[in-house]
């Protein structure tokens, strides 16, 4: 049976990729880790604040470093942290990382005299 050693530290890389729109790029997280040795799997868990409930995002196969989540909306405070899982179940939870993300600016309408 396989124990979970260490803890992972999680970085937040970029907060957005190249080639997209830009409501995408402003909206997107990549986030990297260091990896344990005993892991079956990586799982990344997404909460809406860092004392908020954590839920799965996403389950990644063992060797898996990064991931970019593409799921965040304008004005959300989304906080991530990762955890290596094994046959014995989930290691400790690695460092929470958050980022705000602004809402998107309102544009007001312009107005036009009728000549």
């Amino acid at each position: 049976m396989k124990t979970i050693m260490k803890t992972m530290l999680v970085m937040i890389l970029a907060w957005c990729l190249f080639g997209e729109s830009a409501e995408a790029q402003a909206l997107s997280a990549t986030l990297a880790w260091d990896n344990a040795d005993t892991t079956d799997q990586v799982r990344v868990d997404k909460a809406s604040s860092s004392s908020g409930t954590f839920n799965t995002l996403t389950t990644l196969p063992a060797g898996t470093l990064t991931y970019t989540d593409t799921t965040n909306v304008a004005g959300s405070t989304p906080c991530y942290r990762v955890e290596n899982v094994n046959s014995s179940g989930a290691g400790p939870s690695s460092n929470v990382v958050c980022k705000a993300f602004p809402p998107m600016p309102t544009v007001a309408p312009v107005m036009h005299p009728i000549p």
